[in-house]
C-alpha cells in the first residue's frame, strides 16, 4: 500500500504546484522534465514487479507455455521473448516501453503550447493543460499502466489515436486502430470514435441522445451484437457469446452494488465536465473529447446489466477524462476556486483507486518485485 500512496502523494503535490503556478513549475521545460521522470518510474516499476496484478498468473502462464490462442500481435510477440530470453520480466519490459512512449505522446500532443487545435485552454492565467494533473489520473484510474494487462494497451492506443481523428488523418487512425487490435481485438470498437468526436451537437440535445442511445443500448445489446457476430471469426464469436452471457469474475459485492457504484461515477464526471460547457463550448477539441466521454458513459451505463464485461468498451471512451480533468480545473481562474476544486478531484481520485482494489486486495499489496522474489 506504501508504493501505491507515496506515488498518489507524490502526483498530487505536482498537480498542486503546477496548477497554482508555483516558483518554477511555471517553467514548460520544467513540467516537460517532469512528465518524463515521471513516465520513467512507471516504466521502471512495470518492468520489475512480480506476482503483482489481478491476471498474473494468466498472463505469466500465456508466457510459459507459448499459448498462441490470443490475438496474433501479442502471441508473437510472447513468443519472441520466450524464445529468445526465456525471462517474463523482459516482456513487462516490452510493453512498459510501448506504455513509455504512448504516455509521453499523448501527453505532448495533448500539452503543446500555443496551438488552437491542440488542448489551448481560453483562460486569463493559463493556455495549456496540466502535465501533473494528467500523471495524477492515469496513476489513480489506470495505476500508470504498470500492472500491464493487454486491455491496458487498447485503452492508452485509443487515447494515442485521437491525434489523428483531430487532425483528420482517418488512414492513419484506421492503421493504428488495426495494429493495436492485434494485441486486443475490443480495440475495434473505438473505430466510431473518428466520426463521434467531430459530431457538434448542442447541449440540450446532447442530454437528449444520451437517454435516447442509454435505452437502445440498454434494452438491445444482445440483439444488435448477436446480428453484427456474422461478420466475426470464430474466436471472436465466441468471445461475445461469453461475454453477453454476463460478469465473468465472482465478487463479494452485491450486483446492485457494483452497478450503483459505477453509475455514481459516471454522472459525477459527468456532471463535473458538462458545468464547464459554456466556458469552452467553442474548443473544437473539448467538445470532441466529451462526445467520446458521453458515448462511453452510455455504453457503460447501456451494457451493465446485459453484460459486465462489455463496459470495457463503453471504458475505451471514458478514458477521455484523464484530459477533460485539465479542462474542468483550467475553467477557474481564481486560485483558491482552482484549489478547492483541485481537491475535490484529487480526493475523488483518491476513492476511485482505493475502491479499485476491490476484493482482490492481496493481487496488489505490498507490491512485490524481482528482488523479492
Amino acid at each position: 500500500m506504501a508504493l501505491y500512496t507515496c506515488l498518489l502523494i507524490f502526483f498530487s503535490l505536482l498537480s498542486f504546484f503546477e496548477v497554482q503556478e508555483v516558483g518554477f513549475f511555471t517553467k514548460t521545460k520544467v513540467k516537460l522534465n517532469i512528465m518524463y521522470f515521471s513516465c520513467l518510474i512507471l516504466l521502471v516499476l512495470g518492468t520489475i514487479r512480480w506476482e503483482v496484478g489481478g491476471d498474473w498468473y494468466s498472463y505469466k502462464e500465456i508466457f510459459d507455455y507459448s499459448f498462441m490462442g490470443l490475438e496474433i500481435g501479442y502471441s508473437l510477440i510472447n513468443l519472441i521473448i520466450k524464445r529468445i530470453t526465456d525471462n517474463y520480466s523482459v516482456l513487462l519490459f516490452v510493453f512498459s516501453l510501448i506504455f513509455f512512449y504512448l504516455h509521453i505522446d499523448i501527453m505532448k500532443n495533448n500539452f503543446k503550447k500555443n496551438n488552437d487545435l491542440i488542448l489551448k485552454l481560453k483562460s486569463n492565467h493559463n493556455d495549456y493543460a496540466y502535465i501533473s494533473l494528467t500523471l495524477l489520473a492515469l496513476w489513480t484510474l489506470y495505476y500508470g499502466n504498470v500492472l500491464f494487462v493487454r486491455q491496458a494497451v487498447t485503452t492508452m492506443t485509443a487515447l494515442y489515436s485521437i491525434k489523428f481523428i483531430r487532425d483528420k488523418e482517418l488512414i492513419r487512425f484506421i492503421f493504428i486502430i488495426a495494429l493495436g487490435s492485434t494485441i486486443h481485438i475490443s480495440l475495434i470498437a473505438f473505430v466510431p470514435a473518428y466520426w463521434i468526436y467531430n459530431l457538434r451537437i448542442e447541449y440540450s440535445k446532447r442530454v437528449v441522445l444520451f437517454l435516447c442511445a442509454f435505452i437502445v443500448v440498454f434494452f438491445f445489446t444482445p440483439t444488435i451484437s448477436l446480428a453484427l457476430s456474422v461478420f466475426m471469426n470464430t474466436r471472436s464469436r465466441e468471445l461475445l457469446a461469453m461475454y453477453l452471457a454476463g460478469p465473468l469474475f465472482s465478487t463479494d459485492y452485491t450486483v446492485f452494488f457494483t452497478y450503483l457504484k459505477g453509475f455514481a461515477n459516471v454522472f459525477f464526471t459527468l456532471i463535473l465536465f458538462s458545468v464547464i460547457y459554456k466556458k469552452h463550448k467553442n474548443n473544437l477539441h473539448y467538445n470532441g473529447l466529451m462526445n467520446l466521454y458521453w458515448f462511453g458513459c452510455v455504453m457503460y451505463c447501456g451494457v451493465a446489466v446485459s453484460a459486465t464485461v462489455l463496459q470495457r468498451v463503453g471504458a475505451l471512451y471514458q478514458s477521455t477524462q484523464i484530459l477533460l480533468f485539465s479542462f474542468f480545473i483550467n475553467s477557474f481562474g481564481n486560485k483558491t476556486i482552482r484549489f478547492v476544486m483541485l481537491l475535490m478531484i484529487i480526493f475523488y481520485l483518491s476513492l476511485r483507486m482505493y475502491v479499485s482494489f476491490g476484493n482482490y486486495w492481496d493481487s496488489y499489496i505490498p507490491f512485490r518485485t524481482i528482488f523479492s522474489k
